[in-house]
């Protein structure tokens, strides 16, 4: 009994939590403009610890200049998806970013499937 019971709290842990390429773009846009960048360092495709080191710097800096960007704006509003294409192993999930001021900024997003999940690609 107790192990159907936990079998069903995993199933429903795995059914709301959405990793599809159109989600992980999103809430790594969302993290990178409000300067959260260690979050936003969860969702890139990273192999090595060098790399990652290498990439918590650059990442940080700009998502210092987002959130500045994000704050002098008013806030996030909201984040739609525009389009989403792939080609080969990439797909490329394009962003609008709606601030409270109601300006907006598109961005392109290019993703890769990394094992089960979908991770942001930089490079």
């Amino acid at each position: 009994m107790k192990k159907t019971i936990l079998m069903l709290v995993f199933f429903i842990f795995l059914a709301c939590s959405s990793n599809d390429a159109s989600s992980i773009a999103t809430k790594y846009t969302k993290a990178m403009f409000e300067g959260n960048f260690q979050k936003a360092i969860e969702f890139l495709d990273i192999k090595s610890a060098k790399k990652k080191k290498e990439f918590t710097s650059k990442l940080k800096v700009v998502s210092k200049d987002l959130e500045e960007e994000t704050a002098k704006n008013g806030g996030i509003k909201e984040i739609k998806i525009i389009d989403s294409n792939q080609k080969d192993n990439l797909i490329f999930v394009k962003l609008q970013i709606i601030f409270n001021d109601n300006s907006s900024r598109i961005e392109m997003i290019k993703l890769v499937k990394n094992e089960r999940f979908y991770k942001v690609k930089l490079f």
